[in-house]
């Protein structure tokens, strides 16, 4: 028991009645109750500049009851990608791998020393029986806080490159805008 959440795609110019009646079908045929969709569909004039903002946007504007909504999105014709955003890409490469370097060489598992103490609780622990880099016993992190530091500094390079190559490809979908289709990203929910 419980609920089936899915995320369907439709042409612009599909009817509005026959993506209801899709939907509600599938409802019926995989729900409990066989009895379709709970609710309506409620159809929201807004144009989403990806499908990833739609999502976005259903998220934020759902009831969080069996909701079923449906909001517009733009797909962009696939373009050559710009050197700016080949760099970045790249980029973005390098310092998620320098993050996981970095983390591999201070994981709790990589250090040499049998016992490690919880600067919380002060448990003394075995390290071989610590998975993870928590605190078994509390969840307080147990490497250095110069490590947590620098771990964060690599999330913040990485969010920070992710915003510079999403306003890249923002760019590059502007100068494409009046190529992109239209579609409907439909979410509906039902109980299973």
């Amino acid at each position: 028991m419980g609920h089936m959440v899915n995320y369907l795609v439709y042409d612009i110019n599909t009817d509005k009645s026959e993506i209801t009646n899709h939907a509600n079908n599938m409802a019926m045929e995989e729900g409990d109750y066989h009895s379709g969709l709970n609710k309506p569909i409620r159809w929201i004039d807004v144009v989403c500049e990806d499908k990833q903002q739609a999502y976005e946007y259903i998220k934020s504007h759902d009831d969080g009851w069996y909701d079923q909504l449906a909001v517009k999105y733009r797909v962009y014709p696939t373009c050559e990608p710009t050197k700016a955003l080949l760099n970045l890409k790249e980029r973005l490469k390098k310092e998620e791998e320098k993050k996981k370097t970095y983390e591999r060489a201070h994981s709790i598992s990589s250090f040499k020393i049998e016992y490690i103490g919880c600067p919380n609780c002060g448990s003394k622990l075995k390290r071989t029986l610590i998975h993870g880099e928590n605190c078994p016993l509390c969840r307080t992190e147990l490497r250095s806080k110069t490590t947590i530091e620098t771990i964060k500094r690599y999330e913040d390079n990485i969010k920070n490159i992710g915003k510079q190559i999403r306003d890249e490809e923002r760019k590059i979908n502007l100068k494409n805008i009046k190529k992109a289709k239209i579609k409907w990203l439909v979410k509906i929910e039902y109980h299973v």
